[in-house]
């Protein structure tokens, strides 16, 4: 099992994501899934999304088609979560150094 699952919820805000996500493929602690779901996005996040999940087996996009609103977005991610533990960030988040995950862990 993994250690850890990161929660990612996002909508039509593809450069923020890209930082947000940038920051945690850049983490030096390896066990960790990164699971991104998208509430509907036009502005070419989900095509974004569909090539980093090809490009990373680390990474997980569910596409809700809609904006399920963040609560309903996170919890879809949640049940898909296979980590011993779940860190939720924010799409307009990010980390600063390569070890803030396993701190923070």
């Amino acid at each position: 099992m993994l250690r850890l699952s990161i929660i990612v919820i996002t909508r039509n805000r593809l450069a923020y994501l890209r930082e947000c996500v940038e920051s945690v493929l850049m983490q030096d602690d390896p066990d960790f899934e990164l699971l991104i779901g998208d509430n509907g996005s036009t502005d070419g996040t989900i095509e974004y999304l569909r090539e980093l999940s090809n490009r990373d087996p680390r990474v997980t996009v569910l596409l809700n088609g809609r904006n399920l609103g963040s609560c309903e977005g996170r919890n879809l991610l949640l049940q898909r979560a296979r980590g011993d533990f779940w860190f939720i960030i924010d799409d307009d988040a990010a980390f600063q150094s390569k070890d803030d995950l396993r701190n923070v862990v």
